[in-house]
């Protein structure tokens, strides 16, 4: 079996999956069913997770590791159940996917670096606060959190553990888990996308991506579509249903993506709520530190 090549690492709600979705696209391309597999970052602890995240990490991946089968998130719990994801890889040169917790996981890169030294590695940056704030409406749909914003911003706690509560703070440092990639693989095999860049011109960076992954510019896939975007439940009633046994029986239903796509529609709503003043300042306070340090880091200053 090809064994992985091309992890997209990260950052979370910084276009990972619409990355993801385009290059499965060419033909040169095998990207995993499942996006997400999670199976590097070895620093999950299953027994402390809350409600939201058991749901996720308990599926049997063996059931559903086919490619006319897509998931965006699970836990693929052994090299076994990782591999099988990838049974269907053909001759494609690429073989990829694309856990966006391997960036804040303190193990995944060492890890990902002994499976395959030779791995390319892509990271997604987007501004951190406007990160933060997409990352925070995620987690309030998904039912991981219930406070507003700021009150995120007040309870923020550096030692947060995966699983146990929201994270959509802690993601935006980035400093330190740039410098595990950087000590760990070789700028060659290491490219840095900008969100903003990536949404303004999804064609151009796709070219660019094609050359540093070393296959054909020729293929021009599809950019309409924006995957997995800013949304959240248009009532209270929704939300509730989130999470809840009947969400399971629909998740289990595997609803043919065009129909699914309509009825999420109806579900959702595309976000519209500006960031809170104070909110953005506080937050600018806890992240100017690492900001400053990221910025020198990527321009070679550090």
């Amino acid at each position: 079996m090809k064994k992985p090549n091309l992890f997209i690492v990260g950052a979370a709600k910084a276009g990972t999956t619409s990355l993801h979705r385009y290059l499965e696209s060419h033909p040169e391309v095998f990207m995993c069913p499942i996006k997400e597999p999670n199976f590097f970052a070895k620093d999950i602890f299953p027994s402390k997770f809350i409600k939201p995240f058991r749901r996720i990490y308990n599926i049997n991946l063996t059931k559903l590791s086919n490619s006319n089968f897509r998931l965006n998130v699970a836990y693929a719990k052994s090299l076994k159940e990782y591999l099988m994801l990838f049974h269907d890889v053909k001759n494609e040169k690429i073989v990829g996917e694309s856990s966006v917790l391997y960036f804040w996981s303190k193990k995944a890169p060492a890890e990902i670096k002994k499976f395959n030294p030779e791995a390319k590695i892509i990271i997604m940056l987007r501004n951190p606060i406007s990160r933060a704030y997409s990352h925070y409406f995620m987690d309030y749909k998904d039912k991981v959190t219930d406070k507003t914003f700021l009150e995120e911003i007040k309870k923020f706690d550096e030692k947060s553990i995966w699983g146990t509560r929201s994270l959509c703070i802690n993601f935006s440092f980035y400093y330190t888990p740039l410098k595990r990639y950087f000590k760990l693989f070789p700028q060659e095999n290491i490219k840095i996308i900008y969100f903003e860049e990536f949404i303004s011109d999804p064609a151009k960076i796709l070219l660019d991506v094609y050359k540093f992954l070393g296959i054909s510019k020729d293929f021009v896939p599809s950019t309409l579509e924006k995957h997995n975007y800013g949304r959240v439940p248009r009532n209270k009633i929704f939300r509730f249903f989130i999470g809840t046994n009947l969400h399971k029986v629909y998740d289990k239903l595997k609803i043919p993506k065009v129909f699914d796509d309509f009825i999420k529609k109806i579900w959702f709503r595309k976000r519209k709520e500006k960031m809170n003043e104070h909110a953005k300042k506080l937050l600018l306070k806890i992240l100017k530190k690492d900001i400053v340090k990221t910025s020198n880091l990527l321009n070679g200053l550090d």
